[in-house]
């Protein structure tokens, strides 16, 4: 299969993160973190880029930048490079510090932004790092919060964006912040790792338009839901209405999970579409994708039945 088409140009705003390859820590001691600040400076120097917040946890990252004459790709790889470098070289490791490529989200910042640093500064909280986020040291909250500076960051035209007068933006983010404390965030990165985009339909459609590429470039299989359904329930010899209602025997349950995890994991269907199809919560579509994943890891029964699918879809 080719490689996906990379949404990058220069001017654009971004959500850009990576995770540790097999999920293994990049930050071991104090001292990691303030290496990666370092590059992360360096590569600023390099390819000037503003930041407008930053996470970092111990086994990933999570960056708000806006990029100027240089592409995202370039402010990445550089950055993810002179790390990784360091790492191995720190810790006298060989391979891949990082898993896979780095993911770099494209934002309609003027919709977006306020909701992404809630997101981003919220991760070592939900995370069960920390109860208080001002105890922890390596996010840009606290600039935010108005509690501290720093050179690196671009926190001034960012509480710009949520506010001209910095006591009420600071006022402003503080609330918003407070509110998302302990209640779960329907906002999920994951559902843009498909298909990059997160902004209104008249920014995504321009967007495209100006990339020349389209949403189904992002998905492995180019297929309905109704057509992948049907194959399922085909195989399996089930009837399809049953996926779609609460009836769960055994061969419903699978048929079901095979659905969920073929429509969001190979056809890029979003969490919202797969459960409006099957008439169920997302927070239970959610659930039994993350099941599937797991399983497909060890059960050879689950992966042989998966395989046969994607067989016959591929041929589609």
């Amino acid at each position: 299969m080719s490689r996906k088409k990379v949404i990058k140009f220069k001017g654009a705003f971004y959500h850009s993160f990576s995770r540790g390859n097999n999920k293994k820590n990049i930050f071991i001691y104090d001292k990691d973190y303030l290496k990666f600040l370092d590059f992360l400076k360096l590569t600023q120097e390099k390819h000037p880029f503003k930041l407008y917040a930053y996470a970092l946890m111990p086994n990933h990252f999570h960056l708000l930048l806006e990029t100027h004459e240089a592409l995202i790709s370039e402010v990445m790889h550089s950055l993810i490079t002179k790390y990784a470098q360091y790492f191995n070289y720190k810790y006298k490791c060989v391979g891949h510090v990082f898993q896979s490529r780095y993911k770099s989200i494209l934002v309609q910042k003027e919709h977006y932004f306020l909701k992404l640093l809630q997101y981003i500064h919220l991760n070592p909280y939900n995370a069960g790092i920390v109860d208080v986020l001002e105890n922890y040291k390596w996010s840009s909250h606290n600039y935010y919060a108005g509690i501290k500076p720093i050179p690196l960051f671009n926190e001034k035209e960012g509480l710009t964006m949520i506010n001209e007068n910095r006591e009420k933006a600071i006022h402003k983010y503080k609330k918003i912040i407070q509110i998302a404390m302990g209640v779960p965030d329907e906002f999920d990165v994951s559902e843009y790792e498909k298909f990059p985009i997160i902004g209104k339909s008249k920014f995504v459609n321009k967007i495209l338009k100006n990339q020349e590429i389209r949403r189904r470039d992002y998905v492995k299989i180019r297929v309905s839901k109704e057509r992948i359904l049907e194959i399922i329930c085909k195989e399996l010899e089930t009837d399809s209405a049953d996926i779609r209602t609460r009836k769960n025997n055994e061969d419903v349950y699978l048929c079901r999970n095979l659905f969920i995890f073929i429509a969001r994991e190979y056809s890029g269907f979003s969490i919202i579409d797969i459960a409006n199809f099957l008439n169920m919560t997302k927070q239970g579509v959610s659930m039994s994708f993350y099941r599937s994943k797991e399983k497909l890891k060890i059960n050879e029964s689950f992966q042989s039945v998966l395989r046969m699918i994607l067989f016959e879809l591929e041929d589609l």
